[in-house]
């Protein structure tokens, strides 16, 4: 078993479905943290979801930011199986961004 560490990001820049991370074939990752910075004045609502076999489950739905502020979302660490991913879509593009800590195990 090879253990990889891997930080992603994204700004996330407009409105629709946004995959933040897709889990490679034969991998599972597991997230260690996800940190959601807000570098605008306003605050912004954002839906962070699992795509488990295609179908999106909402973990954080309509998550309000405040102006400012970045927060921490996982208090355990998150599982994410072979193929399946994390979203993001914001209300408002530009004032969100997305930095995750992920161990893939292979």
């Amino acid at each position: 078993m090879a253990n990889v560490y891997k930080t992603v990001v994204d700004d996330v820049s407009t409105t629709v479905d946004r995959t933040l991370y897709t889990t490679p074939l034969g991998t599972t990752a597991i997230f260690n943290s996800i940190l959601v910075c807000n570098d605008n004045a306003a605050d912004d609502d954002m839906t962070i979801s699992i795509r488990v076999s295609n179908t999106p489950h909402p973990m954080f739905f309509g998550k309000t930011f405040s102006a400012g502020t970045t927060t921490q979302l996982l208090t355990a660490p998150l599982v994410v199986e072979s193929g399946d991913a994390i979203i993001l879509n914001a209300q408002n593009g530009g004032r969100l961004h997305v930095v995750a800590s992920v161990l893939e195990v292979t």
